[in-house]
C-alpha cells in the first residue's frame, strides 16, 4: 500500500507552495496534473466563485472555537 501511494501521489494530489512576494504578501499555489499536464493554480482548484466567497465569508466569523 505504501509503495502504491508513493507512485500515485503525484497523479492524485496536489503539491501546495506558500509564495512571498517583494511586499511581503503571501499567496498559496497548489501544483498538479490536469488531463496529464503540469498546471499550477492559484486559487483553490475545482472551487467555484461562490464556494470561495462561502469559504472567504465564513473564515471572518468568530466561530473556530465553536469547531
Amino acid at each position: 500500500m505504501g509503495d502504491w501511494f508513493d507512485s500515485n501521489i503525484e497523479r492524485k494530489a496536489f503539491r501546495l507552495e506558500l509564495r512571498t512576494d517583494e511586499d511581503g504578501y503571501e499567496q498559496i499555489l497548489w501544483h498538479g496534473l490536469e488531463n496529464g499536464e503540469q498546471r499550477v493554480f492559484d486559487v483553490g482548484p475545482y472551487t467555484g466563485f461562490w464556494r470561495r466567497f462561502c469559504i472567504g465569508f465564513m473564515g471572518l466569523l468568530p466561530i473556530e472555537s465553536q469547531l
